[in-house]
């Protein structure tokens, strides 16, 4: 038997500014920026990482992660992808 539930989410919309999502239960936000659809993902809960996904600019499926230690990584591809 499938289990369905209700998850609070909110979106922050104005034209000419970037569109933020909250998802109350897992903490993240999403900020998605301009046209060309640059994404930045922090998720407050693991203690504050960031996930930048660059816009559709060529084939777009590179992002950059940094950590909760500063460190970053670039991933040529994003996770889960494949050309």
């Amino acid at each position: 038997m499938k289990q369905s539930r209700v998850v609070r989410q909110v979106t922050v919309e104005c034209p000419g500014f970037a569109t933020v999502k909250f998802d109350s239960p897992s903490g993240l936000c999403n900020c998605e920026f301009g046209t060309d659809g640059t994404v930045v993902e922090c998720l407050p809960s693991d203690g504050g990482s960031y996930t930048i996904f660059p816009g559709d600019h060529g084939c777009g499926t590179a992002c950059l992660c940094i950590e909760t230690d500063g460190t970053a990584v670039y991933y040529p591809l994003r996770r889960g992808t494949s050309l």
